[in-house]
């Protein structure tokens, strides 16, 4: 659905872009490229437009002027403003989808290829009880010899979907959670594991 969004904007966008450039831009310069006849009276639209941009350079020059004469004042605002800048960027959300907190935790785990069915059994277990413990969640579905990342049916794989409680009834964060989730997977080196949050949208997985 998202994808086709995108589609539909584009399309309009190129329909309306091909549209201008075949009809008012030829006019436009037709108009701009006109020879000026200085006999002839201009429209009050381009006087209005010529008096207003010489004033406007005529006063930032006259700012120009002004910053050259205080170099260091000016140097000074300059720093100023690139620090402000720099503030704003490690505040302002640079995700195209921002991170929600939906509730969902999944825990991909591997064991080594070829492993046994009540190894990784074992394993599972020992890390379903752990999750299980967390007071933050809630419900734990296990999915034993299920590989999320595949979707295949493997026996050294395990896949968990935790159910959090609601925020209002948390402490911590869903990425203070997924930290304690991975290192209870770091207690088993025979193991690899990834612990994810689905993405703020339908379709483009975990993604931001």
């Amino acid at each position: 659905e998202l994808y086709r969004q995108f589609a539909v904007t584009v399309t309009i966008a190129v329909i309306i872009s091909g549209f201008v450039a075949l009809t008012i831009t030829p006019a436009l310069c037709a108009i701009l490229l006109k020879p000026i006849d200085n006999t002839s009276k201009s429209s009050p639209f381009f006087s209005w437009f010529n008096r207003n941009l010489t004033a406007f350079t005529m006063r930032f020059l006259s700012l120009v002027r002004t910053a050259l004469k205080h170099r260091i004042a000016s140097a000074v605002l300059l720093v100023l403003v690139v620090i402000g800048g720099w503030q704003l960027l490690q505040k302002t959300p640079t995700a195209f989808v921002p991170k929600e907190d939906q509730g969902i935790l999944y825990v991909a785990v591997q064991l080594p290829e070829g492993a046994a069915f009540p190894r990784t059994e074992k394993v599972g277990t020992e890390l379903l009880e752990k999750i299980q413990s967390l007071e933050p969640i809630k419900n734990v579905v296990t999915m034993m010899g299920y590989d999320m990342l595949s979707g295949d049916v493997r026996s050294n794989s395990v896949t968990f979907i935790a159910q959090l409680k609601p925020w209002e009834e948390r402490t911590v964060t869903i990425d203070e959670i997924k930290t304690i989730i991975t290192g209870y997977l770091s207690q088993h080196p025979e193991a690899k594991g990834i612990v994810t949050a689905p993405g703020g949208m339908p379709g483009l997985g975990s993604t931001n």
